[in-house]
This record gives C-alpha cells, structure tokens and sequence, in this order.
C-alpha cells in the first residue's frame, strides 16, 4: 500500500513538474518578446548593428542619381547627397513613430535640398552653362523627388503594419504573464507539499522545472539559427535583407540566451540539492 502511494506521489510530481515546465515557458517565451519584439530599442540597436544604415545610403543615393538622368545630368553628380549619420537619425525617429503610433515626417530635409541644389550648380557652372529658370526647375523637381525617394526608402516596408499588429497583442500577453506566473508559484508549492520533509528535493524539483523550461525556450529557436533558415529569404532589397535577417536572428539568440542560462541556472539548483541530499544522509549515520 505505502509503495501504491509513493509510485502515486512520485507520477502525481513529474506531472505537475511538467506542467510547471510549461507555465514556466510562456513566462520565459512573454519575457523574450517583450524585450524585443515590442521594444524599439530593440529594433533601434539591429538596423544599427546590420550596417543597414551604410547600405540603405548607397541605396538612396543609386536612386537619387537615377532622378537626375531625367535632367541629363550625370550619376556622379548626385551619389553622395544623402550622409550615413542622417539615414541613422531619421531611421530613428522612424522607429519611435511606428512604436508610438505617430505621423513620421523626415527630418533635416533643407540638407537634402542644399546639397543637391549646390551639387547641380556646381556641375552646371563647370559646363559653363548658365543657371537659368529651366535648370532652377529641374533643381526644384530634384529636391522634391529626392526628399521623397529618401522616404520611401527610411519607411521600412509593412513594419509599421506589423509593429500594429504585435503591439495589439500586448495586454493579451500581459495578461498570460501573470496567469502562467501564478500557475508556475502555485504548482511549485504543490510539488513542495508533498516534500515537507525532505527539503533538498523542492530545489531539485525546482532545478527540473526551469531545466525543463529551458530546454523548451531554447530547442527549436537553435535549431532553426543554426540551420540557417533566416538567410534563405527571398528579399531583392540588400539593405532590407539585412536587417531582416539580423532582426530575426537576434531575436531567436534572445531565446537561445534564456534557454542556456535557465539550463545554467537549474544545473547549479540541481548542484545545490545534490550537496543538501548529501549532508541529510550524513546526519543520518
């Protein structure tokens, strides 16, 4: 009969270990996504990390050159009117508008314009020619084709959509935060039940329970980073390749982080019960 009930005791704890396992996933899995996908720091540190910024200027220059073909003047004229550190700030501010559901507007747009009126007259007067109002009208259509261009390119394509749609999402993870948090302290007290006199086993069962989580935060997100599945997408755009991959690929080492350190951190559970289990058997000689 006492063995029925230890055998009983013994499923009844690895059941509920697992299901704690589970609760303790979508803890860790909320977590990640907070710190990430609804963070704009987040987004902010991958388009500067991916060299997006250097790659998405050359893009805008190549385009801005190409609108100067209309007015016959040549490519070389226009390829350096848009700066690194101006793609950085308006990046930014493009970031923080779509997080905080806000109208972009490009900044510093008098930069654009300068440039390329002082860049088109310079080339007109090595020609000889004078600047009369055909070429001010060919300068004027520039600047605003430019600014326009330079837009287009800084509103990274459908990620204000879906920055939308996950910030829709955040009360219901909220939400799932607290419950599965709630379910993980109330589970681990009654796996604790049934060791009041053994209290080096609430930490073992403790260790199983986040090693468990764990391996479960931390599995499939490895598995597809080391695969290298990210970099088969099919995107044209070099600069939006860039940071897409790089913005996926960081957000799955953010769960392949977690995974290894609650691995670390229930192993030294796991040591610390060990030592516990020891110094009982110890007294009991």
């Amino acid at each position: 009969m006492m063995k029925k009930r230890s055998n009983w005791q013994k499923a009844s704890k690895m059941i509920l270990t697992f299901i704690c396992s589970l609760s303790l996933f979508a803890v860790l899995s909320v977590s990640v996504i907070q710190i990430t996908l609804f963070n704009q720091a987040f987004m902010i540190h991958v388009a500067e990390s991916s060299n997006y910024a250097e790659t998405i200027t050359k893009e805008i220059n190549h385009a801005i050159s190409d609108l100067g073909r209309s007015g016959n003047i040549p490519p070389k004229v226009l390829s350096h009117i848009i700066s690194k550190t101006w793609v950085k700030e308006n990046n930014r501010e493009y970031i923080y508008s779509i997080y905080h559901d806000t109208t972009f507007q490009i900044k510093n747009t008098k930069q654009i314009e300068e440039s390329i009126q002082n860049k088109v007259e310079e080339y007109v007067r090595e020609k000889n020619v004078p600047i009369n109002e055909e070429i001010k009208k060919t300068i004027s259509k520039l600047k605003e084709a430019g600014i326009k261009s330079a837009q287009r390119y800084i509103e990274i394509p459908y990620f204000a959509l879906y920055v939308k749609k996950i910030i829709g999402y955040r009360k219901t993870l909220q939400i799932i935060f607290i419950f599965a948090s709630m379910l993980s302290i109330i589970l681990f007290f009654a796996i604790a039940s049934f060791n009041r006199f053994f209290s080096h086993l609430n930490i073992r069962y403790l260790a199983y329970m986040i090693g468990g989580a764990g391996w479960m935060i931390g599995a499939l997100p490895a598995y597809l980073y080391s695969t290298h599945m990210i970099k088969r997408l099919g995107i044209h755009s070099e600069a939006l390749y860039q940071f897409l991959t790089t913005y996926l690929n960081n957000f799955l080492l953010m769960f392949i982080k977690y995974g290894i350190y609650s691995i670390l951190f229930s192993l030294f559970l796991f040591f610390i019960s060990e030592c516990f289990r020891k110094k009982l058997l110890q007294r009991r000689k």
